[in-house]
């Protein structure tokens, strides 16, 4: 006989249930706040699901392999750690003054940039090397093969390149003649089965040009964008290189540069872009850089679709938000295809080619996703995947709850009571659409979504939480 679940019988349970336990892991990214002193954990619906409040100004957030957040202060030598599973902040400081980025190799050592040196951490903040650069080293990134790659704001342009078996420092510069002051770098993605190495491509400010090198730092051509400055680079799974100016206009360059996408995306001050493991592109938005008379707006993280350019939902964060979301997606597809971050025996890059998530242990049984405009008017689409034959369930709640543990069953319960309601899902890939009304007394409407396992592996469980965030 196949196991029901009704929502009074869910109640019931978790009534029932005595204790909680560490969130299990969710597709979730992370930002920071310069202005609210503070980094954010967003989902991939659009939800704000908490702040963690630090000290000082801060320029950015990266998750590290793992899943610690390393912040970056704002013109300071010291950075923080965040463990957001203990709540446990650690402080450490930078032999090179002011830090900019940091980027994470195969190991899970940290490289932070700051002044003219690069320095290599362990993955608790332990100092392990300092590598001496030209000087204002900023944007620095991780190729398919390990070396490490800095952007320098400095004329004419070049970028260094720190070899990955010998940290040998070598300075590559433009082969072309451009204005460009080169801020920001992107290894690129050039399919797991090719065997190519990644290329390294740049932007900077002065200039809409975009500077591609090979893995050895040959210079292989420069770009010309019909953009007169560009302020956010990101990649995707199609070997696509996207690029924004602050206006927020969006372009997607193919492997030879050509432009293939414009998207005008209507926002304030665009200041970073990234890709989520669904492949989606994610844009900052300083909306409000200081807020001295509250209340004020808060900046966003837009949610793009990249086939249509639609801002699919906004998420809301804090003020004088001026970085990259952070989503690991250069780690799991350029850095460590084939590690296993979740430890759940699937490797990195077939998890986000099947979609399932890197991140997530439970998501092969089951993952629920939400994709499609969850504006008011729009269309909402659960999407549920699972890599082995399953029976399942999609719960709906209005809110979110701290992870229980509820006997008999795997996984955690991440709910509000009471359960709106529940449908089932039989195939192993579903998208269930959802119409919203054209009413705008929905917006700032969350609704959440998780996953329940009826049959199947690993049995009677349940699997990760999302949200749609109604605008």
């Amino acid at each position: 006989m196949k196991p029901r679940l009704t929502t009074l019988a869910l109640g019931l349970i978790i009534v029932s249930t005595l204790g909680l336990t560490p969130s299990t892991a969710q597709e979730t990214y992370w930002i920071a706040n310069r202005r609210t002193n503070d980094i954010q954990e967003v989902d991939s619906g659009g939800v704000t699901l908490r702040s963690i409040p630090l000290s000082s100004n801060l320029r950015s957030a990266h998750r590290a392999p793992d899943g610690k957040v390393w912040v970056i202060r704002f013109i300071q030598s010291s950075f923080d750690i965040v463990d957001p599973a203990t709540g446990v902040i650690a402080t450490f400081s930078h032999p090179g003054g002011s830090a900019y980025q940091v980027t994470f190799d195969r190991a899970g050592h940290a490289w932070m940039t700051a002044g003219s040196t690069v320095a290599e951490y362990d993955a608790n903040g332990g100092f392990i090397n300092s590598y001496t650069v030209p000087a204002n080293a900023l944007g620095i990134t991780v190729d398919s093969v390990g070396n490490k790659w800095v952007a320098h704001r400095t004329a004419p342009a070049s970028v260094s390149r720190i070899d990955a078996t010998t940290g040998a420092v070598t300075v590559h510069a433009f082969g072309s003649s451009t204005a460009m002051l080169p801020v920001s770098l992107i290894a690129d993605y050039r399919g797991f089965a090719s065997g190519q190495p990644s290329h390294i491509w740049v932007i900077g400010d002065s200039s809409g040009d975009v500077g591609e090198f090979d893995e050895q730092g040959n210079f292989v051509a420069l770009h010309s964008t019909p953009l007169s400055s560009l302020s956010g680079i990101t990649f995707d799974l199609n070997g696509q290189v996207w690029v924004s100016n602050r206006s927020g206009v969006l372009l997607a360059l193919d492997t030879t540069g050509a432009v293939v996408q414009q998207f005008a995306l209507g926002v304030v001050d665009s200041l970073g872009l990234s890709t989520d493991f669904m492949g989606r592109i994610w844009s900052t938005d300083r909306v409000t850089f200081n807020c001295t008379t509250p209340p004020c707006p808060p900046c966003e993280v837009k949610r793009i679709d990249p086939t249509t350019g639609v801002v699919e939902v906004p998420a809301l964060v804090g003020y004088g938000t001026q970085t990259a979301l952070s989503t690991s997606f250069a780690y799991a597809t350029v850095v460590d295809p084939l590690g296993d971050l979740d430890g759940d025996g699937n490797v990195n890059i077939f998890e986000i080619m099947n979609g399932t998530m890197p991140q997530d242990p439970q998501s092969n049984a089951l993952h629920i996703g939400t994709t499609g405009s969850s504006q008011v008017g729009g269309l909402v689409r659960i999407d549920t995947v699972s890599l082995t034959p399953t029976t399942s369930s999609v719960l709906f709640s209005s809110g979110a709850a701290a992870p229980s543990s509820i006997g008999g069953i795997g996984g955690t319960f991440q709910m509000a009571l009471p359960i709106l309601f529940a449908t089932p899902v039989t195939a192993n890939s579903s998208s269930l659409a959802l119409p919203l009304p054209l009413d705008p007394g929905l917006a700032g409407v969350e609704l959440f979504v998780q996953g329940l396992v009826l049959t199947g592996q690993p049995g009677f469980s349940f699997a990760n939480r999302n949200s749609i965030r109604i605008w």
